[in-house]
């Protein structure tokens, strides 16, 4: 019989992914949620998102086998709620919300790695009028406790700055703090963090130099870390602009970030469930620090392990879905490297030609693996996009494999001239990385 596994936030692209892992003939892949009820909306109705969970697999007739999410806010935050009452495998609510809460967070890191994380401090935006109040020095950032994308995460570097932070932060924040603090509800919240319930900001001093992603799970409380990618930001800017597999890091850094993934992880008793850690390695100092803690696989990474490797991060988190012990073997894939490019600009403008199937059809008959996904309209103004960061404008994401990194690039800087967008807005091109943003606007 046919196992039953339900996604909290179901997307066709990752459908096509979930369908090619070992032993998906015997999966049904059902929506608990669609995509479009996490994404696309001002608003965040979780006790009624909760809700709906809940009457969809009350009226299902078949076995319910597992949940999965691979998607930020507010998927990863109703997945264990939704299986602690119906007791599936699952990470606990509160080694979730340790994550999810970068306040919390930050407490329980100080507890155990203080000497790989950055000074931060927590804070009601209607109480702040003034840099001093925080006692940080510039540079720092601002942002909610919750948020993903970068949503309303600002780089502070000086008091205007500040200013104008704190305001959008006032204006704003409680989109998506309020229905936090509703799913945060569910949590058994320890005494040591209750006196900071309120505070809806937190601010953290600036990290510098590369900056990576560990992959992982926990099952029976063993803590497995299975890949590194590498995360490139634009030149002097926040925005990234790819995830490239596997990381070119030093071993014995990579060492480091294991080892530190590994005691955050058990501190926090999380267990069960996938894990994504961000990290920042400063080549200057020879220092390794921890960004943020994701409770999931990042969907944005499995065309990446899934060309290297040859089997995704979503299959290991469908196998823990089912109570299973993953099996990930490395270097299984039929390429050597691979990457994620996002194509971004830093202006407004209207969209007015964007690549079509012909285009893309053309170009796999070149490069066989790509895979295009395209996330703007012809007619689309780019401030009307949901889901962006602070800075820039996601338009068009490329994934790729390559037999050495300089094969990646050639085959990315094809997949840019082959696959152009216009706008009807004149507006500054990345200087990062150029192999890399060279072509694809006009």
């Amino acid at each position: 019989m046919k196992k039953n596994i339900f996604v909290v936030g179901l997307d066709n692209f990752n459908l096509k992914i979930l369908k090619r892992i070992k032993g998906a003939s015997n999966i049904n892949f059902h929506p608990l949620l669609d995509y479009w009820e996490i994404r696309g909306c001002d608003e965040y109705p979780v006790e009624d998102l909760i809700n709906r969970c809940e009457n969809r697999l009350n009226r299902f007739e078949g076995s319910i086998d597992g949940i999965i999410g691979y998607f930020d806010f507010p998927s990863t935050d109703i997945v264990p709620i939704i299986c602690k009452k119906y007791s599936l495998p699952s990470a606990s609510i509160e080694s979730v919300m340790k994550c999810e809460n970068k306040l919390w967070a930050r407490m329980e890191q100080k507890k155990v790695i203080k000497d790989h994380m950055p000074e931060f401090r927590g804070f009601k935006p209607k109480d702040v009028h003034g840099q001093d109040q925080l006692d940080m020095s510039f540079p720092f950032w601002i942002k909610p406790v919750r948020s993903f994308k970068s949503y309303l995460a600002f780089n502070i570097i000086n008091e205007n700055a500040f200013l104008q932070g704190i305001r959008k932060l006032k204006n704003s924040v409680h989109n998506i703090t309020d229905p936090f603090r509703i799913l945060l509800g569910y949590a058994q919240i320890p005494d040591d963090f209750k006196p900071f319930l309120d505070h809806s900001c937190i601010a953290e001093s600036l990290l510098t130099g590369s900056q990576c992603t560990v992959e992982g799970y926990v099952y029976d409380k063993e803590v497995i870390c299975y890949g590194i990618v590498d995360s490139i930001r634009d030149e002097d800017r926040s925005p990234f602009i790819g995830y490239e597999y596997p990381s070119r890091l030093p071993g014995y850094v990579k060492k480091e970030i294991i080892n530190i993934s590994k005691r955050i992880m058990t501190h926090i008793q999380y267990d069960n469930a996938t894990f994504n850690i961000e990290y920042f390695y400063n080549q200057v100092d020879d220092t390794v620090c921890l960004l943020e803690i994701n409770p999931r696989c990042s969907q944005s990474h499995a065309h990446l392990f899934e060309k290297v490797d040859g089997v995704s991060n979503l299959a290991v988190m469908v196998d823990l879905a089912l109570g299973r012990k993953p099996q990930f073997k490395k270097g299984e894939g039929r390429f050597n490297c691979a990457a994620k490019y996002m194509v971004r600009v830093y202006e407004n403008g209207i969209i007015t030609k964007i690549p079509g199937g012909k285009d893309i059809e053309k170009l796999k008959k070149l490069i066989p693996d790509a895979e295009i996904k395209i996330l703007a309209d012809v007619g689309t103004r780019l401030s009307d996009l949901e889901n962006q960061d602070s800075y820039s404008y996601e338009l068009m994401d490329i994934f790729i494999g390559a037999k050495d990194q300089r094969d990646l690039a050639l085959r990315y800087d094809t997949c840019l001239e082959m696959l152009q967008l216009s706008m009807d807005l004149k507006f500054r091109r990345s200087k990062a990385r150029k192999v890399y943003m060279k072509g694809g606007i006009k």
